[in-house]
């Protein structure tokens, strides 16, 4: 199984998606989950072990451009299963142009009605649950169901390797210093 996930707009957005893939793993732990996100929120997927890679959405590159880059995205990783969870809607288009069989994720606009099979409709504007949670049960198609009691247990986290930690904790040391503190 090798599940693309777009979630390719804000920072925030994009890690309250991260839980996706922990649910989508602890299901089917032999599945290969790849993100694609915008680029300032790619240092967020750097080490998560729930991840196994990333890809940048340009979605400010020329239209024939960003066509051609997300098609070979879809060549090489060769997804079976693709989520909109929000960001750029090219990726539906060409989800359902190279005919990936389980196009999920949230039905909102007329495009994700045209162009996702196995999409959900949701009303967050009555903002029932937290963001992650509604991003969570757009896996339910999946057969992948999500319980309100496991949230603590979904919270998204944010994975450093040991020498991010060190320097950020020097630059940190720095900062202090030069306040005098």
């Amino acid at each position: 199984m090798r599940v693309l996930i777009n979630r390719s707009d804000a920072i925030g957005d994009s890690i309250l998606t991260i839980p996706m893939a922990q649910m989508i793993k602890e299901k089917y732990p032999e599945a290969k989950i790849t993100f694609l996100i915008s680029g300032k929120s790619a240092d967020v997927f750097k080490s998560h072990p729930y991840i196994d890679q990333y890809r940048i959405y340009h979605r400010n590159a020329r239209f024939y451009l960003k066509i051609r880059e997300i098609f070979n995205l879809f060549r090489e990783i060769k997804p079976t299963h693709y989520f909109y969870v929000g960001g750029g809607y090219l990726p539906n288009f060409i989800s359902w142009c190279t005919r990936v069989t389980f196009r999920g994720g949230l039905k909102s606009r007329w495009h994700t009605y045209l162009f996702l099979n196995k999409g959900v409709r949701q009303k967050r504007s009555m903002v029932t649950m937290h963001e992650m949670e509604y991003n969570l049960n757009l896996l339910a198609p999946m057969g992948i169901e999500y319980h309100y009691k496991k949230r603590e247990h979904y919270s998204p986290e944010i994975f450093l390797t040991q020498d991010e930690k060190e320097k950020n904790f020097n630059l940190f040391k720095k900062d202090l210093i030069k306040e005098g503190i």
